[in-house]
């Protein structure tokens, strides 16, 4: 049984990426302070009055599904509180995927790939909004220049009580996603708020999840397995999720494993069924979506998944999920998912902040006992 992985991080190759990627950052670091000289100024010093606010702009151009379903508290509340705002959602076609049916966005805005060309584009909207929220932990030069082009009138932000551009900030204790975006909307309609998450949902995918589920056996627990994330080093390999799955397998023997379908994976899951060959292994309908995503995690005794958009849409529903993350932190304070059927386990210690640690390296024993654990809980009906 596995603990952790046995390969070194402290190979010449492995040596010479976190090297590469520590010159990477130098760079940004460097473009930044050029940005921040050229473009960090205020438009205006005219103070934030919220009742002022009619057009507020959400700023989520990286296009994370993750992020985007956080960014959804802040939409949710100022809404409910104040239905005469405008809302416009400045994303790309993620974005569009999770938002595109939702009324209480006003206006979508495709972008797109974040870069300069893209960020000159924006200019478009200039003196548009009253408001422009941004809260990533981070700024990138091209970031920068992307939100000088909105020419609003005020920017709330959080942790950049040092840049000209934000005259609004959140409090530096809402380090979590949550508490950030219901933070934003308290201050953006100035009173204290409360939010609920959006998710898409549809009666297509919940048949199709239904159906799903009725082929398997009926006493069976059935666990919804996502394999894959955004980074590279954030999903398993070939080699990798097949020992994986096996063990699966191996340590209980009536757990149905349903593998979720990700977009460009198809070949990839089918290849890891043919070389496993197992009745109690299969993967979920094809296309996939985020509604279907969502009917599925309703419908699986527990959920699976290293750090990516699933870990965030499962904690939305409240479902049982065990979440593996690169380990504890800053991020992980920010990301951590929540709700108290939530479970984390933690890869293993990176050598550096530039080391890639790879998905599979967690402790395996450590996930027996929570899937013990869940297993047990739905057994006594908690």
């Amino acid at each position: 049984m596995r603990t952790f992985s046995n390969v070194s991080s402290s190979s010449l190759y492995q040596s010479f990426k976190r090297w590469w990627r520590r010159v990477r950052q130098y760079r940004k670091d460097a473009q930044l302070a050029l940005a921040r000289v050229i473009f960090d100024h205020r438009q205006s010093a005219h103070p934030y009055d919220p009742s002022e606010a009619k057009r507020i702009a959400v700023f989520r151009w990286d296009d994370k599904l993750g992020d985007s379903i956080m960014a959804t508290l802040f939409v949710d509340a100022v809404s409910r509180e104040r239905p005469d705002i405008e809302i416009t959602y400045i994303t790309g076609k993620q974005g569009v995927s999770l938002l595109g049916g939702w009324s209480a966005i006003n206006n979508l805005i495709v972008c797109g790939r974040r870069g300069w060309k893209t960020a000159w584009s924006l200019r478009k909207l200039k003196g548009k909004y009253d408001l422009v929220l941004e809260l990533g932990s981070g700024m990138s030069a091209y970031e920068l220049f992307a939100l000088r082009q909105l020419r609003a009138k005020h920017y709330l932000s959080y942790g950049k009580q040092d840049y000209a551009l934000f005259d609004l900030n959140v409090g530096d204790d809402a380090i979590h996603f949550p508490q950030r975006y219901l933070a934003a909307a308290s201050i953006a309609v100035g009173r204290s708020v409360e939010g609920h998450f959006y998710l898409p949902e549809s009666k297509d995918a919940r048949r199709i999840a239904q159906d799903y589920i009725r082929s398997k056996p009926e006493q069976s627990t059935k666990a919804l397995i996502n394999l894959f994330a955004a980074g590279k080093h954030r999903s398993f390999t070939d080699e990798d999720a097949e020992e994986f799955l096996r063990w699966w397998l191996g340590q209980w023997p009536d757990i149905e494993l349903m593998l979720l379908s990700v977009p460009g994976r198809e070949e990839q899951l089918d290849r890891l069924l043919t070389a496993i060959g197992s009745m109690r292994i299969s993967r979920t309908p094809f296309p996939a979506s985020i509604e279907l995503t969502v009917a599925l995690a309703k419908e699986a005794d527990l959920v699976f998944s290293p750090d990516t958009a699933v870990v965030h849409i499962v904690a939305a529903l409240g479902c049982p999920m065990i979440a593996v993350y690169r380990l504890k932190g800053q991020e992980f304070d920010a990301w951590h998912p929540w709700g108290s059927k939530a479970r984390v386990l933690f890869n293993r210690q990176a050598v550096d902040k530039y080391d890639r640690v790879p998905a599979a390296d967690f402790s395996w024993p450590i996930l027996k006992r929570e899937v013990d654990e869940i297993i047990a809980q739905a057994d006594h009906g908690i």
